[in-house]
């Protein structure tokens, strides 16, 4: 087909989306409905004369018994192939398959979980139908401008006969094909081990194995929250991995609503903004020099994290503390976090209040369990600055009691989300608590701040996050809490502590980058 030629008098091809072994697929306007659709031109020569009718029967009916589910790739109709090509498939137009994003190196966790989620759910209903796909790949994983996932080119399932236990040719890509795939003896297990090798590659960067030993490698790449899920799913013994589509499908739910991954963030975008404070009457030493400051776009929670937020991450754990670290300080009562038996949970009344004496190595152990970071404090800075310039507050230079929980007014922690938030829609900035970063606490950092993306102490975001655990410097706390007097809660107040340091008046927010 040429660009610009107009095929069976209705499509107009327009470009050339990619081509496979058996196949070339087109862009094309359906002129009378003015519709974008894609083409699946199959190509003659890959298809056996004498094998013609009942390949191409079978990927057609593979089709329709898919057509309506939101994760499977729509097809509007098959017509009759002219030239080199036996047929063509006109289905909905998506551009985008989930190789381009993965191009950029190792995807977030949310967007790993969502796509994941949707893949099951479009196997589900093909599994359902007695349909295999066998050639799970990012290739074949198409996304919407709204990144739902849709699974493309059934061209190779097979129809399970009632009578038939195994499909019983090979096929696939050997990358994303399980262990008994190439024996030619499989099952529908095969689609979910596929599925689980695209999950790994998005959210590590690499393929989960090198060699035949069953060692996942770079395990220690991934979230840890997706661990054992992995190590399940990727079992060189069909046996022991997840069974059905459905298995699969509640495994990572389980996972996506116990870290409430979706929940509560707030994109905060690119951009330059004024860091620090030369207010003659109340600027502190290490607030100054005023420099202007990069960051790139990232997502910040909406809210501090709560004791209950909290609790299910120690209960995940089963532990509140790591060698030499302690995460939180449970023995004292107002850490409103208790444990009874194996189950850690938020102490009744208080499970929307922001948790306490939390050291900084529990925040990050908490960041890290969730698949985020804590900010840096120029990211902290940004965001609590809500879009605007030049003031001491996010909302202006005064304060009142109506707008934040300082000054003892309160005597304690309020929930959550209960004053007015700042222009990105975050809550609780200025008092409550006082919020963890990543940095290294310097009075004197300022002076030589780096202008795009500053981080005191450390040569980078990631070297930091892998190696937290032996730091012992101060790390910098920003915005003040529910006691402190208003000078200490403006959007400019800095203060650091140990990283073992825990108080009733210290907690944290999360953030995660932009993908």
């Amino acid at each position: 087909m040429e660009i610009g030629e107009l095929i069976l008098d209705k499509y107009r091809v327009l470009n050339k989306l990619g081509e496979g072994a058996f196949s070339v697929v087109f862009r094309a306007c359906e002129e009378m409905l003015n519709r974008s659709v894609a083409i699946k031109a199959l190509k003659k020569a890959e298809y056996p004369p004498d094998r013609m009718r009942s390949l191409l029967a079978n990927e057609f009916q593979s089709m329709a018994k898919l057509a309506e589910h939101p994760n499977v790739v729509t097809i509007h109709t098959v017509e009759p192939g002219k030239d080199i090509y036996s047929a063509f498939i006109v289905m909905e137009c998506l551009e985008s398959s989930l190789d381009q994003p993965m191009k950029a190196g190792p995807m977030g966790l949310t967007e790993t979980l969502n796509i994941g989620l949707d893949i099951c759910r479009g196997l589900q209903e093909a599994h359902a139908q007695n349909i295999l796909h066998r050639d799970i790949k990012p290739q074949n994983i198409l996304l919407t401008t709204d990144k739902q996932a849709k699974i493309a080119d059934f061209g190779i399932a097979r129809i399970l006969s009632d009578t038939t236990e195994y499909a019983k040719t090979r096929a696939g890509t050997p990358r994303y094909m399980a262990p008994e795939q190439t024996s030619g003896k499989y099952d529908y297990r095969v689609d979910l081990y596929a599925t689980a090798v695209v999950l790994y590659q998005m959210v590590t960067g690499q393929f989960p194995f090198s060699g035949d030993d069953g060692e996942i490698e770079g395990i220690d790449k991934c979230p840890e929250v997706l661990r054992s899920f992995f190590q399940k799913a990727l079992k060189l013994r069909r046996e022991e991995r997840y069974q059905n589509a459905e298995e699969m499908y509640d495994a990572l739910d389980r996972i996506h609503k116990a870290d409430q991954i979706r929940a509560d963030m707030v994109l905060i975008p690119a951009g330059e903004f004024e860091m620090g404070s030369n207010d003659a009457a109340d600027a502190i030493a290490h607030e100054q020099p005023v420099h202007t400051v990069y960051v790139d776009a990232f997502y910040m929670d909406q809210y501090e994290v709560t004791n209950a937020q909290y609790a299910d991450f120690l209960t995940a754990k089963g532990k509140h503390a790591e060698a030499d670290h302690t995460w939180l300080h449970i023995e004292n009562a107002r850490a409103r976090i208790e444990r009874v038996g194996g189950v850690y949970r938020a102490t009744a009344d208080y499970e929307d209040h922001p948790v306490m004496y939390v050291s900084w190595y529990g925040a990050m152990a908490y960041a890290q369990w969730a698949g985020k970071r804590l900010p840096t404090e120029a990211e902290w800075e940004r965001a609590a600055r809500g879009g605007l310039a030049g003031f001491k507050y996010p909302w202006g230079d005064t304060i009142e009691s109506s707008q934040a929980n300082y000054n003892g007014f309160i005597g304690g922690t309020t929930a959550v989300g209960e004053y007015p938030p700042n222009g990105y829609g975050l809550y609780d900035m200025c008092g409550n608590v006082w919020e963890w970063c990543l940095d290294e606490y310097d009075s004197y950092f300022y002076a030589i701040s780096p202008s795009q993306n500053p981080l005191s102490g450390v040569p980078s975001v990631k070297w930091l996050l892998d190696n937290y655990t032996g730091f012992t410097s101060s790390r910098v706390l920003r915005g003040g809490s529910w006691i402190t007097f208003a000078l200490s809660v403006h959007v400019a107040s800095r203060s650091g502590s140990s990283p073992a340091y825990a108080s009733g008046f210290g907690g944290f927010r999360c953030v995660r980058a932009v993908r």
